[in-house]
């Protein structure tokens, strides 16, 4: 064991999670571990997969990440060697779009293991005793306090993520958050600037994943918030092909906020890839949901008829919705009457 000495001030924050698992009441276990449950669910992920695209131009792009870009290297294959060299990308690419964990906040319960009233006083400031032994991890490693009123308790999440910090430094995490997570004034400078050239977004999202655990309150309101702002500005396919734009979908179809990305889709005319894999997300996740069961009923359903089911069942914005699908039907019609009277006219 060793002990460190922790100013109190810092010994009473809530920002940060401990391990969820053991730490969620009751009232809500059950519903966040169907969240977890629902993501982790191979059609669910399958799906995710799908809608998030693999553009090997945008997930091998240079990034502005400090790192010496190389020079183009031209070399001469066999077929043979092509069809290796295609599937080693395939799977670095497979690596590069692995999609971070979706969990819970967790719910950072104090634990008290003992009060001494004889040592009240003992100290201006709280001892914090870490186990620093090899066969802990940061999940379960033992971190109590001694508080100066002689109460000796499990460490808050803030705290066990600092301790972790010192003794065991992960590559790329600060002692102390970012001033972009802790101000929300530099958060939204941030965000401002978010552009096709400079996808904040992402930088964003990557730094939170180095940051913080999943299922740290502080990364979970991060994470969401980023989502809210590109459903806000439409900027959807900042996120193509990267990890994180499956993980932003199912936060938008799970919170019933998907509305917006299916009109987007439909606009640009994205039926089969994008908007009716969308709906396909939103039936796994509300199981029960009116327009599920109608196209299970009806048995078989073309595309159109499956997003019209969803809009007049289960939208949100179902005027806009309606308006938009329809637009995109007109337009299909009008183009296909447009090639005919072509063909007529070359006489085929």
């Amino acid at each position: 064991m060793l002990k460190y000495k922790f100013p109190r001030s810092l010994c009473i924050s809530l920002q940060n999670a401990m391990e969820f698992g053991k730490r969620l009441s009751s009232s809500t276990a059950a519903r966040d571990m169907q969240r977890i449950e629902t993501f982790t669910n191979p059609k669910v992920q399958s799906i995710l997969k799908q809608l998030t695209g693999r553009d090997f131009n945008r997930i091998f792009r240079n990034r502005k990440i400090g790192q010496k870009l190389r020079q183009p290297k031209v070399t001469f294959m066999t077929e043979k060697q092509l069809e290796e060299t295609i599937e080693e990308t395939e799977r670095k690419a497979d690596k590069l779009l692995q999609m971070p964990p979706v969990l819970p906040p967790a719910n950072n319960v104090e634990k008290i293991l003992s009060f001494d009233p004889k040592i009240q006083l003992h100290d201006e400031s709280a001892y914090v005793f870490t186990d620093i032994s090899g066969n802990s991890t940061d999940r379960d490693r033992l971190i109590v306090i001694r508080d100066v009123d002689g109460t000796l308790r499990h460490a808050d999440g803030e705290v066990r993520t600092k301790m972790n910090s010192i003794y065991f430094p992960f590559e790329g995490r600060t002692l102390n958050v970012p001033k972009m997570f802790s101000d929300s004034e530099v958060m939204k400078s941030v965000l401002d600037r978010a552009s096709p050239i400079d996808n904040t977004y992402e930088f964003i999202l990557d730094r939170a994943c180095i940051q913080f655990d999943p299922d740290d309150p502080q990364y979970v309101s991060i994470v969401e918030a980023t989502y809210d702002r590109i459903d806000e500005m439409l900027d959807y396919d900042l996120l193509k092909s990267t990890r994180h734009y499956g993980p932003m979908v199912f936060y938008l179809t799970r919170t019933r906020k998907m509305d917006k990305l299916l009109m987007f889709n439909i606009q640009r005319e994205r039926i089969s890839f994008d908007a009716v894999p969308l709906v396909s997300l939103f039936h796994l996740i509300f199981s029960e949901s009116l327009s599920k069961q109608k196209i299970e009923a009806s048995g078989t359903m073309d595309e159109i008829e499956t997003l019209r089911s969803y809009i007049q069942l289960d939208s949100i914005k179902r005027q806009e919705l309606e308006l938009c699908l329809n637009a995109y039907e007109e337009i299909k019609r009008s183009r296909g009457n447009l090639e005919k009277g072509l063909q007529r006219a070359h006489g085929y």
